[in-house]
């Protein structure tokens, strides 16, 4: 995930960005997709425990704040699995 760290007296954006490494399981071809590469922030990581694989993810949102700073898409939850 990419997140932006707070800033202050600025719009707080939260999460920005998220890059996924996949693998096909049949042929082992695996790549990285960045979804939203250009906005502000720094990557962290967040991996499986060795042997496991991403199975799906959760994502958490703000909803609407009205007047407030509204922060969306704060945070991501990874279910994990073996490969059996």
């Amino acid at each position: 995930m990419k997140n932006e760290a707070p800033c202050g007296d600025c719009d707080d954006t939260a999460s920005n960005g998220i890059k996924v490494y996949y693998c096909n399981l049949f042929d082992l071809n695996c790549r990285w997709e960045d979804l939203y590469n250009d906005f502000p922030g720094d990557w962290r990581q967040a991996i499986c425990p060795s042997g496991q694989f991403v199975k799906g993810f959760y994502v958490r949102n703000e909803g609407h704040q009205g007047k407030a700073d509204d922060t969306a898409f704060n945070g991501v939850k990874i279910v994990c699995s073996s490969p059996n």
